[in-house]
């Protein structure tokens, strides 16, 4: 579905609406939205909820992402700058 939903709307934002690339920047950012909207509603569904149980797992813990964050934040950051600094120097 994310990647249908990015194709259609990056014809109208590259296109239609001349964006460029911005445009296609956009289109992913929709379409990832999208899918992700879309994942939620189909995991929070009744009928799903009922036979799998669902809801009894989807519970964030702020402790737990908040450790993920001061993990994550600095990898992606160093991987940044990595790939910013490095291309002048190949």
């Amino acid at each position: 579905m994310t990647t249908v939903t990015n194709a259609l709307l990056n014809q109208v934002f590259i296109f239609r609406l001349g964006w460029g690339i911005a445009g296609s920047a956009w289109a992913t950012n929709v379409a990832q939205v999208t899918g992700l909207l879309f994942a939620v509603a189909i995991f929070l569904r009744v009928d799903y909820r009922r036979l799998y149980r669902s809801h009894l797992t989807w519970r964030p813990h702020a402790g737990v992402l908040l450790q993920q964050l001061r993990l994550g934040v600095p990898m992606g950051c160093r991987r940044r700058r990595t790939c910013w600094g490095s291309p002048p120097f190949r």
